[in-house]
């Protein structure tokens, strides 16, 4: 899982907030990459707060950075259990679950990710590849066909269309939505060579 170091919850020093200080010092550290130290922080926090989903949410991030996969989803499932409403929380945890090839499990976060935040495409874009990988490709055509702004900014989604429907032995299909993928990005690497594998593929 790749984390940005934007990710980690802050907090504003403050010293009537004990809490809020040891996440702005956590956050502090996860700037400077020093994981161990911001881990640290995370941890106090939580023992002072154990309802704290900025802390559980920071812990699972380094958890899941340094490999610790258990322990990071137990701590990003706590943060999308204390704080439902944060379609961040769900996003990660489905990327970790994803990551430990629980598919419908993290088909399950990505959809409460984006109940949170509707206008989030990376979300839908997990949503797409998730049920993908759980060889829903029907769904993935709908699912492609029903978002034709985000086709035209995203080549994944084509790629994932024309793979379904493939997949689904709509040869014709696949062929258009190879077309449409190599007109819109003709500069996408990742576009032309999936063109060419589906070309030799087919014609093979």
């Amino acid at each position: 899982m790749t984390t940005q170091t934007d990710d980690f919850p802050r907090a504003a020093p403050n010293a009537d907030d004990p809490v809020g200080t040891l996440l702005a010092t956590a956050a502090h550290h996860a700037n400077a990459e020093i994981w161990s130290e911001a881990a640290s922080c995370y941890q106090e926090a939580l023992s002072i707060a154990p309802d704290c989903a900025e802390a559980a949410f920071g812990l699972g991030l380094i958890f899941e950075c340094s490999g610790q996969h258990e322990a990071a989803l137990r701590k990003l499932a706590l943060a999308a259990e204390l704080h439902p409403e944060n379609g961040l929380y769900w996003r990660m945890l489905g990327i970790a679950l994803s990551g430990s090839g629980e598919f419908d499990a993290s088909l399950a976060a990505f959809e409460a990710s984006l109940e949170c935040d509707p206008a989030e495409e990376q979300t839908f874009l997990h949503i797409v590849e998730s049920k993908f990988l759980l060889e829903r490709f029907e769904d993935v055509v709908a699912a492609v066909n029903a978002m034709p702004l985000l086709q035209v900014r995203h080549p994944v989604l084509l790629i994932l269309q024309a793979s379904s429907l493939l997949a689904l032995g709509q040869l014709q299909e696949a062929r258009h939505a190879v077309r449409c993928g190599v007109g819109l990005f003709p500069d996408s690497a990742e576009m032309l060579a999936f063109a060419e594998v589906v070309h030799r593929g087919v014609s093979g």
